[in-house]
């Protein structure tokens, strides 16, 4: 296959239906893709299936799975920590969740989750990403109002935090991507108040226990329109950006915005008073640099 190219290869089993809001999770091994849940567009509940694809040969398989799933889930998240995946529930198609499940990779087990401490509010199309054994839970939608707020769960006790970091929180929101590039957090996009959607991207550093505000302004050319529901993809140091929406506005068709976090750093702090401004004032017009982190360069690649 020529490199930078498309294509749509031949896969056997039965496919699962359409859907969209479902959980798509490399298992460990990097051999199996479990897809889980999501919106089938009718109904009263969300769907509850769980279908595999293996990646040598492609085939869909029925999983064999014991014990309880989750049941009915729609824009949860499902993360890989070790070899367990944990699935924050997030919808069921009635109610907004927050109970956590687990399924024992060893064993081919679900098993429920028994946690302490702050649990988050349930909300469901927020975004979460593991760090080793931290799992994270940022924002969302909890049928109200959107949410900023981070939580981490330490899964080596299973007890869950609530963060309270320093310099300038990004807006509540949901459909954002959190994706983890050299032990820091990186968040891009999302829809916001009445529909509002953003392009801009945030860093949070645990080490310094701070978020960053960090946008470019040198390749504005290439810097993806603002979008929520896309998806996000870590190869190295750099950030794959595809798809999504903004209202009726839909991008894809084959294009990726690159965002490599190897750029010049040059850099400061967001202070409150910035952040304010930053709520009346274009992302693309404030460049924040971060002070031992890089700033980003975004690249587009096309089909």
């Amino acid at each position: 296959m020529a490199p930078k190219e498309w294509r749509q290869p031949q896969v056997r089993g039965a496919k699962p239906s359409g859907r969209n809001g479902h959980s798509a999770t490399l298992l460990h091994g990097s051999s199996q893709i479990l897809i889980l849940g999501g919106w089938l567009g009718n109904g009263p509940l969300a769907a509850g299936d769980m279908h595999l694809l293996n990646l040598t040969p492609l085939k869909w398989v029925k999983p064999l799975f014991t014990g309880d799933p989750p049941g009915p889930c729609n824009m949860h998240t499902a993360d890989l920590v070790g070899r367990n995946l944990l699935v924050f529930r997030g919808g069921d198609g009635r109610a907004y969740l927050n109970d956590l499940h687990g399924l024992d990779l060893d064993s081919n087990a679900w098993y429920p989750v028994k946690t302490s401490g702050e649990h988050p509010p349930p909300r469901a199309n927020h975004a979460s990403a593991v760090d080793d054994f931290r799992l994270y839970i940022f924002g969302g939608w909890d049928g109200t109002k959107r949410l900023n707020d981070l939580y981490v769960l330490d899964t080596r006790d299973m007890v869950w935090s609530l963060l309270k970091p320093a310099g300038c929180a990004p807006q509540a929101r949901a459909g954002m991507t959190l994706s983890i590039i050299r032990d820091c957090l990186y968040l891009f996009g999302g829809s916001g108040h009445t529909t509002r959607c953003f392009n801009d991207v945030h860093v949070y550093d645990p080490r310094e226990q701070a978020w960053f505000l960090c946008v470019n302004i040198d390749n504005e050319s290439f810097v993806p329109e603002r979008r929520a529901g896309h998806v996000a993809v870590v190869v190295d140091r750099r950030l794959f950006i595809s798809g999504g929406a903004c209202g009726t506005q839909y991008y894809g068709k084959g294009k990726w915005f690159i965002l490599d976090t190897d750029a010049p750093p040059a850099m400061h702090l967001v202070t409150p008073p910035l952040c304010a401004e930053s709520v009346r004032t274009p992302a693309s017009r404030i460049t924040v640099h971060l002070p031992h982190l890089p700033c980003e360069c975004w690249g587009v690649c096309e089909r």
